[in-house]
């Protein structure tokens, strides 16, 4: 933190009621965005008791208590501030947070519509009531938000990736690729995106699409051994077998306890008449008997 901030903040302290408040105020913020909890906190109650009509105190104060999470205690507060200023976005966004901390959804939609009407173009509001829709059981609503979102930041993956999400669940697979596919354009790492968009060429048999995501899943995950099965899963399934194959080998140099891998590497080798057909079956059951005495 800034010392000269925090000394010249301390000067104001020796001032009257207004001007201490707001010093105190000032500090209490610059704690609490350094993660000084304590010493924000300290600071927000001197900035009350110097002046309780300070919204932006009482703020502080809700912020210090919602970060050791008594979220019933925050939002008393926050109510206080906007009882002081009725108009004050921060204490009206804050207490619509906590209540959906709070699981009382229909209270933070009610937070978030007052806010709308007051920011019409804040992205973030809108966010808030499209994910506050979706647990209330109005998935059409959630779009509906979402797509306001988007009119205002066009470019966000995560709010893309939710749309697509909402319009799978919905069963309307073809607008959900749509957005998926736009989400991966901005974010190409979102894992669940790959996985969607990857499964999604399975299903419409074009494995070889699906490749192309699965193998950078792979890169993003290079530990995870599902997502180099499923490349190999895919040339075999497009009739590769020599590429499967490969696939597998490599598979298995890297993950010598893998079963599944190794059932494969028995299978393709038993079809296309390969002599290492046996050193498969026998490290296979070799595995195997390792597994289930470890079970044991």
């Amino acid at each position: 933190m800034c010392e000269q901030a925090v000394e010249t903040l301390k000067t104001f302290e020796k001032k009257d009621s207004r001007v201490k408040s707001a010093a105190a105020t000032n500090l209490s913020f610059l704690y609490f965005l350094e993660k000084d909890y304590d010493q924000a906190d300290r600071y927000a109650d001197l900035a009350m008791n110097a002046d309780r009509y300070n919204p932006a105190a009482l703020i502080n104060k809700g912020n210090t208590v919602f970060v050791k999470k008594d979220y019933e205690k925050a939002a008393e507060f926050y109510k206080e501030a906007l009882r002081n200023d009725s108009s004050c976005t921060e204490a009206l966004y804050n207490l619509g947070l906590t209540y959906k901390r709070l699981n009382r959804l229909e209270e933070a939609l009610d937070c978030f519509l007052k806010l709308h009407a007051i920011l019409r173009n804040s992205a973030q509001v809108m966010y808030q009531l499209a994910y506050l829709y979706e647990p209330l059981g109005d998935p059409q609503q959630a779009i509906e938000w979402l797509m306001q979102v988007i009119s205002v930041t066009p470019t966000d993956p995560h709010v893309l990736a939710k749309l697509g999400k909402l319009h799978d669940d919905e069963g309307d697979k073809s607008q959900a690729f749509q957005y998926y596919s736009e989400s991966f354009r901005y974010f190409p790492s979102n894992i669940d995106v790959i996985e969607w968009l990857g499964a999604y060429y399975i299903e419409t048999q074009f494995c070889e699409k699906a490749i192309q995501y699965f193998e950078r899943a792979t890169l993003i995950q290079p530990t995870q051994v599902k997502w180099q099965l499923i490349v190999a899963s895919c040339y075999r399934r497009s009739g590769n077998y020599q590429k499967a194959l490969e696939t597998y080998k490599e598979i298995h140099r890297r993950f010598p306890e893998n079963v599944e891998c190794l059932r494969f590497l028995v299978r393709l080798s038993t079809d296309m008449g390969l002599k290492e057909v046996q050193e498969y079956d026998t490290k296979l059951k070799k595995v195997e008997k390792m597994k289930e005495i470890r079970e044991q």
